[in-house]
């Protein structure tokens, strides 16, 4: 719209009457124009909905979205379940715990054994 209203101002012996009628003209067949493309479009429109093949693929991008959003759900879910049971430092502090515990067990054993044995 802007570039034929332009191109009209740069035409210098044009009246101001004749430049009005020249951009309602424009306009009014812009809008005609449109008016056409709109009604081709909702004529597609209709005969995609009424075509079997574009009804399936409706419907499997529809379940394809709920699986999606399913997807999502679940990872989300399995993320937090996994951020409150984050066990691996206190596996590890059990870990260094038996380390320490069994070093002292051995010393204790080599220095003073449980079992004597009865000479014969």
């Amino acid at each position: 719209m802007l570039g034929v209203e332009l191109a009209v101002d740069n035409v210098v012996d044009v009246g101001d009457a004749e430049r009005e009628h020249v951009v309602v003209h424009v306009r009014g067949g812009v809008k005609d124009e449109a008016k056409k493309l709109k009604a081709k479009y909702e004529e597609i429109k209709a005969q995609l909905a009424k075509d079997a093949l574009a009804v399936q693929i409706d419907e499997l991008e529809g379940r394809v979205k709920h699986q999606e959003s399913t997807v999502y759900a679940l990872s989300d879910y399995i993320e937090t379940k996994g951020a409150e049971s984050h066990f691996e430092p206190l596996a590890e502090d059990c870990s260094r715990l038996i380390k320490v515990l069994n070093t002292e067990t051995i010393r204790v054993l080599a220095e003073a054994p449980v079992f004597q044995y009865p000479a014969y």
